[in-house]
């Protein structure tokens, strides 16, 4: 889906996926779970001419160039894409528990002090909850979400 374009008149795509995953897990906060949603966000930057594409899969750090929003998108609606794809993006594959930095790389983080889990040790899932989905698909018309 077409998202926008930047002043040099290039095209950013959103590809969007909410898959039901029937399987069994852990999440972040230690509790088992099992029929979980992952969220998988990739894009494309396509230049004025198709054979200039580029950037293809995690563009989001790319979003704040987006002068001129498209399909119904506001800039403001585009600034809450790139927030929930860099919160939410692979929700089932958080290395860190709750109890843990994120932002510090998983293999210097301490153990977990109440459960003993070492980052990196499993991937945990951060449930995708209604709330998210319902904000995707209205940002979006519902039009990519699978």
């Amino acid at each position: 889906m077409l998202i926008g374009k930047n002043a040099q008149s290039e095209r950013f795509y959103l590809h969007l996926e909410i898959k039901n995953e029937q399987r069994e897990g852990v999440t972040v906060e230690h509790e088992p779970i099992k029929n979980y949603q992952r969220l998988s966000l990739t894009g494309e930057v396509i230049g004025y001419r198709k054979r200039n594409a580029y950037n293809f899969g995690q563009i989001e750090n790319r979003l704040h160039e987006i002068t001129e929003p498209a399909n119904g998108l506001t800039l403001a609606g585009v600034a809450r894409i790139f927030q929930i794809w860099k919160e939410w993006h692979l929700n089932d594959m958080q290395s860190h528990c709750i109890h843990q930095d994120s932002a510090t790389k998983w293999d210097e983080v301490e153990p977990c002090s109440l459960t003993g889990y070492k980052a990196g040790s499993a991937w945990l899932v951060k449930p995708l909850s209604a709330e998210v989905i319902a904000e995707i698909k209205n940002l979006l018309n519902e039009k990519a979400v699978a």
